[in-house]
C-alpha cells in the first residue's frame, strides 16, 4: 500500500500548510525507485526499503536526502515538531550530516537555540550540498560544525537548485559569448548599437506595463539610470525610492517601501465584473524587515553565478513588491544592475532583456507564475468591492525562502535571446545601415535626416519608396529614386533585423 514519505508524511500528519512540493516521496511495493513529473511536483516511489519508519525525525532526515532543501516547509514543520526528539538526535548522533543540517536549519529559521551544547567533533558539511543547490562561498559555524553556504540570512534566502537546464545554460557562457561577438565589432559602431539597445530597452520595458514612453523628462531618467547601472548596488531603500519616483507618474509617487498601516498590493486583471488576482505581494507590515533582509543576499559563487543572483534579486523584490507602483519597471533594471556590478557583460554593454520579455509574454507570466502558484493558496485574503485586499494571515516565510530554479532557467533563456539573436541583429542592422549609406551618398549627398527617413520608408514598403512618400522627395528624379531604392534593396536583404528604434 502507498505510504507516504519526508515532507508530504510530515505535513499531513500534522495538518502543516506549505506551498505544493517540488518533490513529494512515498513508499510502495515497487523494486526500484520511480517518478513521474505531475505539474509542478515530481512524485518519486521509492522501494519498502527506504522506509524511515514512524519516527518524524527521520523523515526529517528521508525530506533532506530526498525531497530537497525546502526552506517554507522546513520552518512550519519546525513549529510543531518535538524540539526536545531533535535535541536527543542531536546529542545521539552529532557526526551525521543529516542531524547537523537540521541543527543548523531548526536555530536559523526558528531564531531559538535548542538546549544542546556546541558540537565538538566531525569535520566541517556545507549546509547546502553544492551538488544540488548553487551557495555562496561560506562561513563556518562552530556551534554545528557546519559551513554555511546558504544565499541569504534567517530573513531572506532564497533557494535555487541544480537543474540539467541550469548546467547546460551555464555552459554556453553567456558573458564569454557577448564579448565575442562586441570584440569584432568597430568600437564606433558598437557604440552606436549600445545607444540604440538602451532605447529599446526602454521603451520595451514600459510597453510592459502597457505604458508606451516617447522622448520626454521620464524616458531620459530611464535612459540615465540605465546609462549608470553599474555604477552601485541598487539595494537600498533609498536609491529604489529614488528609481521608484523617477519612473512613476508624480501623482502617485511614494517616500518609500510600504510601511505598516498601507494599502496591501497584488496584479490582477479584471474579468467581466469581477477581479482575478495572479499575485499578492507581501505584507504591508512586514515589507521594510524583508526588504532590509533582501539586501543581505549573498553573491552567488561559481560560474553562471551572476546570472543567478540577477535573477533572485530581481525576482523576489518583484515578488515582495515593495511599492505601490513601479515595481516591474525597477525588477528589471536590477537585472542588468547586478550583471553590470559583476563583469558579466562588456562594460557598459545593455542588452534588451525587455524587448525578449515583451515578445514572450507567455513565457515572463510563466516564470511569474512559478512563484505564485505556489503561494498563492496560502494568502488568506479579502478583496473588497473597491478593490482594498487584505491579508488575514502571517505570510512572511512564502516571501522570505523564495524557491527561484524557474525564474533563473528562464532568465538564462532570456539573456541567450538577447544575445544571440537581439543583439547580434541590432548590430548586423547598422552595419548594413551604414553601407546603404555610404551607397547613397555615391549617388546623391541628402542631408542626414531626409537620407535616413529615405532608407526607413523604403524598408517599410518591401525596398521601395511608396507612392504616397514620393512628394517628400520632390527634388529628385525617378531614375536617381531607383538607383536609390536598388542600394537600399541590396545592402538589405536577407537582413535579421528591423530597424532599430531611435
Amino acid at each position: 500500500m502507498l505510504r507516504l514519505a519526508g515532507y508530504a508524511h510530515l505535513l499531513g500528519k500534522h495538518a502543516v500548510d506549505a506551498p505544493a512540493l517540488l518533490h513529494a516521496s512515498a513508499l510502495d511495493e515497487v523494486s526500484a525507485r520511480r517518478a513521474v513529473a505531475i505539474g509542478m511536483t515530481v512524485e518519486e516511489t521509492f522501494p519498502n526499503s527506504y522506509d524511515p519508519g514512524d519516527d518524524d525525525i527521520d523523515h526529517l532526515i528521508f525530506a533532506l536526502k530526498y525531497d530537497g532543501v525546502d526552506l517554507v516547509a522546513l520552518a512550519r514543520l519546525f513549529r510543531v515538531l518535538d524540539r526536545d526528539a531533535l535535541t536527543r538526535r542531536i546529542a545521539e548522533q552529532p557526526t551525521s550530516k543529516y542531524v547537523r543540517r537540521l541543527f543548523f536549519l531548526y536555530e536559523r529559521l526558528t531564531g531559538e537555540a535548542l538546549s544542546i551544547a556546541d558540537l565538538t567533533k566531525g569535520s566541517y558539511i556545507p549546509v547546502l550540498d553544492p551538488g544540488e543547490h548553487f551557495v555562496s562561498a561560506g562561513r563556518p559555524v562552530a556551534r554545528h560544525r557546519v559551513i554555511d553556504n546558504m544565499l541569504g540570512d534567517a530573513g531572506f534566502c532564497p533557494i535555487v537548485r541544480r537543474t540539467p537546464t541550469l548546467e547546460a545554460a551555464i555552459r554556453k557562457d553567456l558573458g564569454a559569448r557577448a564579448r565575442e561577438i562586441t570584440r569584432k565589432i568597430d568600437p564606433l559602431l558598437l557604440s552606436r548599437a549600445i545607444s540604440f539597445l538602451y532605447t529599446k530597452e526602454t521603451k520595451s520595458s514600459f510597453a510592459i506595463e502597457h505604458e508606451e514612453i516617447e522622448s520626454g523628462a521620464r524616458m531620459e531618467r530611464f535612459l540615465a539610470q540605465l546609462a549608470a547601472v553599474g555604477d552601485q548596488a541598487l539595494d537600498s531603500e533609498e536609491l529604489l525610492t529614488e528609481l521608484h519616483r523617477a519612473f512613476v507618474d508624480p501623482r502617485y509617487a511614494e517616500d518609500g517601501f510600504r510601511k505598516p498601516g498601507a494599502r496591501e498590493v497584488y496584479v490582477g486583471e479584471t474579468i467581466g465584473f469581477r477581479e482575478k488576482v495572479h499575485h499578492v505581494g507581501a505584507r504591508s507590515v512586514s515589507t521594510p524587515e524583508l526588504m532590509a533582509a533582501w539586501a543581505r543576499m549573498r553573491p552567488v559563487e561559481g560560474p553562471g553565478g551572476p546570472v543567478l543572483e540577477a535573477a533572485c534579486r530581481a525576482f523576489a523584490f518583484v515578488f515582495i513588491h515593495p511599492f505601490g507602483d513601479g515595481n516591474g519597471r525597477i525588477h528589471r533594471l536590477l537585472l542588468h544592475n547586478v550583471l553590470a556590478l559583476r563583469g558579466y557583460l562588456p562594460p557598459r554593454l545593455i542588452v534588451p532583456i525587455s524587448a525578449v520579455l515583451l515578445a514572450d509574454p507567455q513565457g515572463y507570466d510563466r516564470a511569474l507564475e512559478s512563484f505564485s502558484r505556489r503561494v498563492l493558496p496560502l494568502v488568506d485574503y479579502k478583496l473588497d468591492a473597491d478593490g482594498e485586499l487584505t491579508i488575514r494571515n502571517d505570510t512572511d516565510d512564502l516571501y522570505r525562502y523564495p524557491e527561484l530554479t524557474t525564474v533563473c532557467e528562464a532568465t538564462f533563456g532570456w539573456l541567450e535571446q538577447a544575445i544571440e539573436v537581439d543583439l547580434v541583429a541590432e548590430l548586423d542592422f547598422l552595419r548594413r545601415f551604414d553601407e546603404v549609406r555610404a551607397g547613397m551618398r555615391a549617388v546623391v549627398e541628402m542631408p542626414d535626416r531626409k537620407e535616413q527617413n529615405f532608407i526607413k520608408i523604403c524598408l517599410a514598403n518591401g525596398g521601395k519608396l511608396s507612392a504616397r512618400k514620393r512628394g517628400y522627395f520632390a527634388e529628385l528624379d525617378d531614375a536617381t529614386i531607383t538607383a536609390l531604392e536598388a542600394i537600399v534593396r541590396n545592402a538589405m536583404k536577407d537582413s535579421i533585423s528591423d530597424p532599430p528604434s531611435e
